[in-house]
């Protein structure tokens, strides 16, 4: 196991902004001005006018200070002590990169003198190449391959960086971004054609901060899709990117994504630099290890099926009957030999509640993943394990999934 520490910039860096505005303050309070500047993230004069998806407007560190150069060499020297007191060597430095609100820097009076004075910067456009031009060479001088999310390593939608302007081995990106409507899903593979490392971490079927299911009870976000269960990050093709395109964000079946996308993709030409898949789960919304168990189990143990074995069903003719006989067999395994491990560590597993309904006047279930145990209750107060004998006169009726002290969602039946 390999442990890459992520330090997002230039964006999502309101953290490190305001600790060393803070910093900055005090140490000029202590008469230190030089000291004070040394890490400096922002300009006291920028009036740049921006916002993030998140709604912050001042969290993108100023790529044109060279205080923030300073910082960066400083973080990464940092960090390669904490990994040489642990007796590792770090060999990846990921900056993140990712969604920096447009209109940054474009206040900066250090950018205006920077886009004024410097050869080859002659825009607001071409900071973010700058920047990671600047940081690309900070990691290289440290001996450190560089990472970054597919967005901070590209001009705009379809054009990535040069690749060879940065003297790097290894130049990795995230792709993360493949809502199939957007017209986008095809960076991985952009990427990959540039001479870029590429990890595939796309938000419709492999970010763990989606809800397992359509449900206002279920926690998660809906930004790529409406839910990724289990089955879907099993059912998940590394190698056949395009062939995951199931459906648009509102559930709408994609027949064919070049017509939804009004123009050819462009084919996978240097798949060797197709790393592997990765799988997210972000926390601003998860509250206690709890939560964040469940959302990472059992969907973890899909994704690792899925980057460590490359089933026959993938990219074939007849890959969805395939594919769900090979589910089903993952599904039994999960509930039967895995699921009851992770409960006997006391990990707090996702659990899919049952699906239920009459017929012929006696209830009949089912689950998600078969042989998960199904308790029912008249009262939701007291619990007993289900019985086909369980009449319609008994109606309501209390339906969840249960393995030891771990309890699915309930679900009620009139």
């Amino acid at each position: 196991m390999e442990v890459i520490p992520e330090i997002d910039m230039p964006g999502h860096a309101r953290a490190a902004i305001k600790s060393m505005d803070a910093r900055y303050r005090r140490l000029m309070a202590a008469e230190q001005p030089e000291a004070a500047r040394q890490y400096l993230l922002s300009h006291p004069e920028d009036t740049s006018d921006y916002m993030t998806v998140q709604n912050y407007t001042d969290n993108s560190i100023d790529v044109c200070l060279e205080s923030t150069y300073a910082f960066v060499d400083k973080v990464m020297y940092e960090l390669q002590q904490m990994y040489r007191d642990a007796g590792l060597k770090l060999n990846i430095f990921h900056m993140g990169g990712d969604e920096v609100g447009k209109g940054s820097w474009t206040g900066s009076p250090a950018c205006r003198d920077l886009i004024a004075e410097r050869e080859g910067v002659a825009g607001v456009a071409d900071l973010k190449p700058y920047f990671v031009s600047r940081v690309a060479a900070l990691a290289k001088q440290r001996g450190l391959a560089l990472a970054g999310w597919e967005d901070g390593l590209m001009y705009d939608a379809n054009n990535p960086f040069n690749r060879g302007q940065f003297d790097n081995d290894r130049v990795i990106a995230n792709a993360w971004d493949n809502i199939w409507e957007w017209g986008v899903a095809d960076r991985a593979y952009r990427l990959a054609n540039a001479g870029y490392e590429v990890v595939l971490s796309h938000g419709t079927h492999l970010y763990f901060d989606h809800p397992y299911e359509a449900h206002p009870k279920e926690r998660g976000y809906y930004w790529a899709t409406r839910y990724t269960d289990t089955r879907k990050v099993f059912g998940y093709m590394p190698e056949h990117l395009y062939a995951n395109a199931d459906t648009t964000r509102n559930g709408a079946p994609i027949d064919n994504l070049e017509a939804l996308v009004g123009r050819a993709l462009p084919p996978l030409k240097q798949p060797d630099n197709i790393l592997g898949i990765q799988g997210q789960v972000w926390t601003e919304t998860i509250r206690t290890p709890e939560q964040l168990e469940r959302m990472v189990y059992p969907r973890l143990l899909a994704l690792a099926e899925r980057a460590w074995h490359r089933a026959e069903w993938e990219g074939g003719s007849s890959s969805a009957e395939a594919r769900a006989r090979e589910f089903a067999v993952f599904a039994r395994t999960l509930a039967e030999r895995e699921l009851p491990r992770l409960a006997e560590a006391g990990v707090q597993a996702y659990l899919a509640p049952p699906g239920a309904r009459w017929e012929n006047g006696q209830l009949q279930v089912n689950t998600a993943l078969p042989g998960l145990p199904v308790e029912v209750s008249t009262n939701g107060l007291d619990w007993q394990a289900f019985q086909s004998s369980v009449s319609a006169e008994q109606a309501p009726v209390m339906l969840r999934t249960r393995l030891d002290n771990n309890v699915s969602r309930s679900t009620r039946l009139d």
